[in-house]
């Protein structure tokens, strides 16, 4: 969550932690970008990360992953004010190879766009799909083939913390998201060509070992996660 800092204070992976659940291991920029906690409007309690870029601008929000890990998931909710003026990534799992398994993009016409290991768009969506102005969570898993031709990449996007996607994906086992093991979830703004403006995001999550998408997380204090 973005619980842990004042208003106003720059993330950086030292400060991620400590109230604000576990830590990123490292939080990069590129270009003039400010990611701050912000009061501004949170999907849980009173803060959210606020997101501030500027043209050839990028922040990835990084998380390693334990040794030897063929199969994970990331969630994020995220307040997106307006679109970007290209295809932008905002979640992505990353190899221990130095490329994506997989990536969440949302476009600028604000259809959503799943790409696996080539760079090649998976799926499709129709315009207009993400909304904005609209808490959404959105969600990818992965699980590593053992070719490049046997992977499956999973990807969902729903309002709040709905049950009911209104946008789901499923490759199956038929897609190349390479053969190297999982070594980070990323979550940001993680292109640097597209122009946009501000958005938000709360309450990342990632989870290391399983293909399935995270639950939606409790709005109640005394319930750490709804179970289906």
């Amino acid at each position: 969550t973005a619980e842990g800092q004042p208003n106003g204070t720059a993330l950086t992976a030292a400060n991620s932690g400590g109230g604000s659940g576990t830590a990123f291991d490292t939080v990069t920029t590129s270009g003039t970008i400010a990611t701050t906690y912000s009061n501004d409007l949170a999907m849980f309690g009173a803060q959210s990360y606020k997101i501030v870029p500027s043209s050839s601008s990028a922040v990835y929000c990084r998380v390693n992953t334990p040794a030897n890990i063929y199969a994970g998931a990331a969630q994020m909710y995220l307040y997106l004010p307006a679109y970007a003026d290209n295809n932008q990534q905002f979640i992505s799992i990353y190899s221990s190879g130095g490329y994506y398994h997989a990536t969440l993009n949302i476009n600028q016409l604000g259809a959503v766009r799943i790409n696996n290991r080539a760079g090649s768009n998976l799926h499709t969506s129709a315009n207009g799909t993400m909304p904005t102005s609209q808490w959404v969570r959105i969600d990818l898993a992965v699980e590593v083939g053992s070719t490049t031709t046997d992977g499956r990449i999973m990807a969902q996007a729903s309002l709040l913390n709905s049950f009911t996607p209104f946008l789901s994906y499923d490759s199956g086992y038929t897609t190349n998201t390479g053969t190297d093991t999982i070594s980070e979830y990323r979550f940001g703004k993680l292109d640097t060509v597209p122009n946009i403006a501000l958005f938000y995001m709360d309450n990342l999550a990632w989870r290391s070992g399983m293909l399935d998408f995270i639950p939606p997380e409790s709005s109640s204090p005394g319930v750490a996660w709804f179970v289906a």
